[in-house]
């Protein structure tokens, strides 16, 4: 039996707000994002072709919401119609729901918005898991069942069943519950045994939006995440993936595909012993050029002890050349003040403030951060200097 070649991407998020939150992009840059994102979808079809691939997999969360933007819809859809006559298993997530009237409904969607899914896409739209046929492959099937609405049972806990003689793959949208994998929104929770458990060749994962595989006590790959292709959020930091996978009885081999021109890059840097500002721009600016992303969105945290006369809020740096979008968190600096010192020779103010501050700090030992923050909000109010929050 030859090998079964396909493209294993999840968690696209079409549709989302990119930048929302600490990133701080603003509107404008949030369009650009989204530009870039469509452009990497308009790139998919011929990505598919060379290199030879036979299905897409989508184990869920295509779109961020559900109802979903019509031109964001229609647009993937053409795109999805492109991929043809290439098969694509469609399986929706937890952001995605299928719902009656909603983005994966086709009698409704021809009806409101005169479009609908292409016959190469195949929806699973239900919760009992089905197996169907790899159109010109009658020796591989896919098999897929929605994720459902709220908490779940541990569905993997019950073996699946899987036909002989041919390569099983499994489609699911699920968070796996030990493994050291980040905390995420519940969604049809298994554990690794659960999952190494099935007697499938391949399970193409979606829910983690960063690549993790899963091997068995023979060293074979069994399973993946693929992880969203690309970032959108602070939380999706790093180099994004999409999978080719080519699978065999045998094995399962993963090549990552970079379908993005771009990266959310979270860096922490430590400023202590930085006296003036020019020296804090050139080292950011060092902590950027390392990555040579010009295109990538850098969040940088500072940390460690600056002399008070330092301000690091409302900092102006020309990025044009360096990087796309830049946003500082000052919020682990903490001014250089010499507590003891001040509370025996500083204004009458300081020593009683500092003195109320440390009857607290005593008093109070489980908010010790908020109340050392706050100490030092108040000297820096009392000093006239800009008061940021940390």
């Amino acid at each position: 039996m030859k090998p079964f070649r396909f493209l294993h991407i999840a968690d696209l998020h079409l549709d989302a707000n990119p930048g929302k939150g600490k990133l701080h992009l603003p509107a404008g840059k949030r369009v650009i994002v989204r530009d870039r994102i469509k452009a990497a979808m308009r790139k998919l079809p011929d990505l598919i072709r060379e290199k030879n691939l036979e299905a897409v997999l989508i184990p869920g969360d295509l779109f961020d919401r559900e109802p979903t933007d019509p031109d964001i819809l229609s647009f993937t859809i053409d795109i999805m119609g492109q991929v043809s006559p290439v098969p694509v298993f469609l399986l929706p997530g937890n952001h995605d729901s299928y719902i009656p009237r909603g983005n994966y409904d086709k009698d409704w969607l021809m009806i409101r918005h005169g479009v609908s899914w292409p016959d190469n896409v195949y929806i699973f739209n239900s919760e009992e898991f089905s197996t169907v046929p790899v159109p010109g492959r009658d020796d591989v099937t896919i098999t897929g069942a929605l994720t459902p609405a709220g908490a779940a049972a541990h569905r993997l806990s019950k073996k699946l069943p899987v036909e002989p003689g041919k390569l099983n793959i499994l489609l699911f949208h699920g968070a796996c519950v030990d493994g050291g994998l980040p905390d995420m929104p519940a969604a049809d929770p298994f554990n690794t045994a659960e999952l190494l458990s099935q007697d499938f060749d391949y399970t193409a994962l979606g829910h983690y939006h960063s690549f993790r595989q899963f091997t068995d006590g023979e060293g074979k790959i069994r399973a993946a995440y693929s992880g969203t292709p690309w970032g959108q959020n602070l939380d999706e930091s790093g180099e994004k993936y999409a999978l080719s996978v080519e699978l065999s009885y045998d094995e399962a081999r993963l090549e990552k595909l970079k379908v993005i021109d771009y990266a959310i890059r979270d860096k922490t840097l430590d400023i202590t012993g930085i006296k003036h500002r020019d020296a804090l721009m050139d080292k950011i600016l060092e902590t950027i050029r390392s990555e040579h992303g010009k295109n990538d969105i850098f969040y940088v945290r500072l940390k460690g002890i600056i002399p008070p006369t330092l301000s690091v809020s409302g900092m102006d740096i020309d990025i044009r050349d360096e990087c796309f979008h830049l946003f500082i968190d000052d919020s682990g600096v903490l001014p250089d003040y010499d507590i003891d010192r001040l509370s025996t020779e500083g204004t009458l103010l300081e020593k009683e403030f500092i003195r109320a501050m440390k009857a607290r700090l005593d008093e109070s030992l489980d908010k010790a951060g908020i109340l050392t923050n706050a100490l030092y909000y108040g000297l820096d109010a009392l000093r006239g200097r800009e008061v940021t929050p940390r």
